[in-house]
């Protein structure tokens, strides 16, 4: 990639949408599942440990809506990240010249 305005080689991608895109979909993913999907996992948690008795039955309980939250968070911050990658390429001048300060789109994608 080059500064269309000076041809200069020195030039970053500022991919701010990217950043954006990854945190807001790792959060509205982890309270999302936490909120509708974690009571799936922490049913199937509690009854593996209930042979524990009622203390494995709360940790399991525990343990498996944590896992279905981290499991959602992850899953849609790639997916955020992918949107806020589209973002910045096709969107945003997020192309950034070193040399003469330029910003542009950049034609990366």
């Amino acid at each position: 990639m080059h500064c269309p305005q000076c041809h200069s080689e020195q030039v970053e991608q500022a991919r701010g949408g990217h950043r954006i895109g990854t945190v807001f979909g790792a959060g509205l993913g982890f309270w999302g599942a936490f909120a509708a999907g974690s009571c799936a996992g922490g049913e199937s948690g509690s009854l593996v440990a209930t042979l524990a008795g009622p203390a494995g039955t709360l940790v399991g309980g525990c343990a498996g809506a944590l896992l279905g939250g981290i499991t959602a968070a992850t899953t849609a911050a790639l997916a955020g990240s992918k949107l806020g990658d589209l973002i910045d390429t096709h969107v945003l001048n997020d192309g950034h010249c070193l040399r003469c300060g330029y910003r542009f789109q950049s034609s990366m994608g």
